[in-house]
């Protein structure tokens, strides 16, 4: 299994996957009924490890999401506030 050390060289504050556009500062929704709306911040993007580094707006915890769950189907997430502008 792939580490995520965070560092510099492969962050970056947008990503662009087809029609997905990442940004740091977005809020995402978890469409699983059984999270109950669960929501999160990104907080930073790994482009090498493609991987999200996100903080539950609730708890605070940070976790890491993969880049391609970030889509609007039963497993995945959907984007409820865009980030603001740089």
């Amino acid at each position: 299994e792939k580490e995520t050390s965070w560092q510099e060289p492969s962050s970056r504050r947008t990503v662009s996957m087809g029609e997905l556009r990442l940004r740091v500062g977005q809020v995402w929704e978890d469409i699983d009924p059984r999270m109950g709306g669960r929501r999160f911040r990104v907080v930073r993007l790994d482009v090498h490890m493609e991987m999200a580094l996100v903080s539950n707006l609730k708890t605070g915890r940070l976790t890491s999401i993969r880049f391609d769950r970030f889509t609007d189907d039963s497993m995945g997430y959907r984007l409820v506030q865009d980030a603001p502008p740089a």
